[in-house]
């Protein structure tokens, strides 16, 4: 009950948080390393393309980081992120990673 009325109950709401610390990812042969020591954040590629488009957002969808590295091997970013979450969207070829980084 408020000022606009009375109503029924609304039904219990449940969210499920799942913590991003030190997320190690490997999907379609992109692996994802963010190490929390003056920022590192590193790809290791294993993909059949021979190049790949690395993009970084803030939480609001603004990109904060955009690169091109080698579908092959390790991949060091140099980013110079402030701490907070970050997404992240590595696309090579048919191999492709969308994930949430934590950078401490």
């Amino acid at each position: 009950m408020n000022s606009c009325g009375e109503s029924a109950w609304s039904l219990v709401k449940i969210t499920q948080v799942i913590n991003t610390t030190g997320l190690i990812e490997n999907e379609a042969g992109i692996k994802v390393i963010t190490s929390g020591v003056n920022n590192p954040l590193s790809l290791i590629m294993n993909t059949e393309a021979s190049n790949a488009n690395v993009m970084v957002f803030d939480l609001s969808g603004r990109v904060m980081y955009k690169t091109t590295v080698s579908g092959q091997g390790t991949q060091q970013l140099n980013c110079q992120l402030k701490e907070g979450v970050y997404f992240i969207v590595v696309e090579a070829g048919n191999s492709s990673l969308k994930k949430k980084i934590l950078i401490l």
